[in-house]
């Protein structure tokens, strides 16, 4: 699993090994050493929604099982949705396959970006939630 940052996105980008994972066992998690402590992040198959949360040092986040069935074995490229927060805009969390390109196309995804062969989207449209306080 990679982890991208920027000030409006979190992404996640995952292996093929990763994304049979979160399918079949339902999580995965890495975890970052710091200078004095570490970061774990973790994605879970959830009941409903999709949601992204803090805990601690952990960032989590939880797709629905209905949007991981069959995820391994599709051309689905990846999974966004966005989460309210404080200030504008909103936090937008991206789960993306990180696949090598088979199609000799360029970048990972053989130039289709997050379209399909017949040129749609595969990423489902953002789902807007209210924002989770934090507990310290």
């Amino acid at each position: 699993m990679k982890v991208r940052f920027s000030e409006h996105f979190i992404r996640f980008r995952l292996t093929k090994e990763d994304v049979q994972k979160i399918v079949h066992d339902g999580a995965i998690g890495l975890e970052v050493g710091f200078l004095e402590g570490s970061q774990r992040f973790s994605i879970h198959s959830g009941d409903s929604e999709a949601d992204f949360s803090r805990s601690g040092n952990e960032l989590k986040v939880s797709i629905p099982q209905l949007w991981l069935e069959g995820w391994d074995a599709n051309e689905i490229v990846g999974f966004d949705f966005e989460v309210l927060r404080s200030e504008e805009p909103m936090l937008r969390i991206v789960v993306e396959k990180d696949y090598p390109c088979v199609h000799g196309g360029q970048g990972v995804h053989g130039g289709q970006g997050v379209h399909g062969a017949d040129g749609k989207s595969t990423i489902p449209p953002p789902v807007k939630m209210p924002a989770r306080p934090t507990r310290n």
